[in-house]
């Protein structure tokens, strides 16, 4: 049985490397798009993700657009999708912009909602509306 396995693999791979040689693949585009994190330090991510780590030791907060520590850790986990949209307006405008200063402006305009200090999921039809803005 090893054989005939060993068979099968041998005959699949040796069509395929012929394929590759006979048929083109498209070009890839590759673009340079901007990395942004939802956490100020991104080599946070794991530690609080993971390990459970708290907000209020990462001491580069400020570089997220929060006033205080406080508003950072409020915000931070919830804001993954101001990352990407961070990442996203920065390739197109080469503006770069701050996750929670984002966030911000986004809840004013119904992405987020705040409940009892909890603060929401993005919503997504609000959030097409204020991004195209």
């Amino acid at each position: 049985m090893k054989v005939i396995y060993k068979i099968k693999r041998l005959i699949g791979n040796t069509a395929l490397f012929i394929r590759s040689l006979v048929t083109r693949t498209p070009d890839r585009i590759r673009h340079s798009v901007p990395y942004t994190s939802q956490f100020a330090n991104p080599g946070w991510a794991e530690m609080v993700l993971k390990d459970g780590q708290s907000l209020t030791k990462d001491i580069m907060w400020p570089d997220s657009g929060a006033q205080t520590i406080e508003e950072y850790e409020h915000w931070a986990l919830a804001i993954c999708g101001m990352a990407c949209a961070a990442m996203v307006i920065s390739f197109y405008s080469n503006k770069t912009y701050k996750t929670i200063k984002l966030a911000k402006d986004a809840k004013k305009n119904g992405v987020y909602i705040e409940h009892s200090g909890e603060i929401s999921k993005m919503q997504n039809q609000q959030f097409v509306r204020w991004i195209r803005k």
